[in-house]
């Protein structure tokens, strides 16, 4: 899996590209939290999941830990660009009761700064 980032107004966005599976959430994990603790502005996190093309369950379990670490600063975790696939992944566990989904990167960027 590659994963790339780039902060725009105050929002660190993370796009993957491949699968984040058991073999792949420990350096997602180990990368996203040296971010977070490098900079202790970077509260609110933007996933890109546009190349995603598939999601486990040690995937989502990262993303739950993930949220717990941001909302003890007071921060934001959303995703965006969700594939059909993904999504029905995150429909059958319910994730969107407790990580907000946008459409894409603009509307979740307005949404995350207001």
């Amino acid at each position: 899996m590659d994963i790339t980032s780039k902060v725009v107004n105050d929002v660190m966005i993370i796009k993957l590209h491949g699968q984040l599976n058991i073999d792949t959430s420990p350096q997602f994990r180990e990368i996203l939290f040296a971010k977070i603790d490098a900079d202790p502005s970077n509260n609110k996190i933007l996933i890109d999941c546009d190349l995603l093309e598939y999601v486990s369950s040690a995937g989502i379990q990262v993303l739950y830990i993930l949220l717990d670490k941001l909302e003890q600063k007071d921060g934001k975790l959303a995703l965006c660009s969700v594939s059909p696939n993904v999504k029905k992944v995150f429909n059958i566990i319910d994730l969107m009761s407790d990580i907000q989904i946008y459409k894409d990167q603009a509307e979740a960027l307005t949404k995350l700064n207001s």
